[in-house]
């Protein structure tokens, strides 16, 4: 058990490092919302809120801060996930429209449609329009 003076003569070393590391906090907090850390500051300067107060109130607008970044994090990757299955999405058409088109080409080739086909068809039909028309 402390004695009365001892009690008196303790260091609370959890308020000196708060009171050390306020101002780094504050700057810290001043590069994501500087209304509050400058608000922070003057009751800190004007010593209306104890040291304790001030860096719980810091620590809270940080972290407040950090949820903001993380939330902000994650909706770059839930963007970065839906480009993802877009971008998969259109593969699949693509990949899709290749397989049609192929299967349409194997068709063509097994009935003996080929471009060289269709256009002697074509000039054939032609002959054929022309020769009637001079009867």
């Amino acid at each position: 058990m402390k004695s009365k003076e001892e009690a008196c003569l303790s260091i609370d070393m959890d308020l000196i490092r708060k009171n050390a590391y306020l101002p780094v906090k504050l700057a810290e907090l001043s590069l994501e919302d500087p209304d509050t850390a400058l608000k922070l500051l003057q009751a800190w300067g004007t010593c209306t809120k104890k040291i304790d107060v001030l860096w719980n109130e810091v620590v809270t607008a940080l972290e407040r801060k950090d949820m903001g970044l993380n939330t902000r994090i994650e909706m770059a990757r839930i963007k970065i996930d839906n480009a993802k299955c877009v971008h998969v999405a259109s593969l699949v058409q693509q990949q899709t429209a290749v397989t049609h088109i192929n299967g349409v080409t194997e068709r063509m080739l097994e009935l003996d449609v080929t471009p060289v086909n269709i256009i002697a068809e074509i000039a054939g039909l032609d002959r054929e329009i022309e020769n009637s028309l001079n009867r």
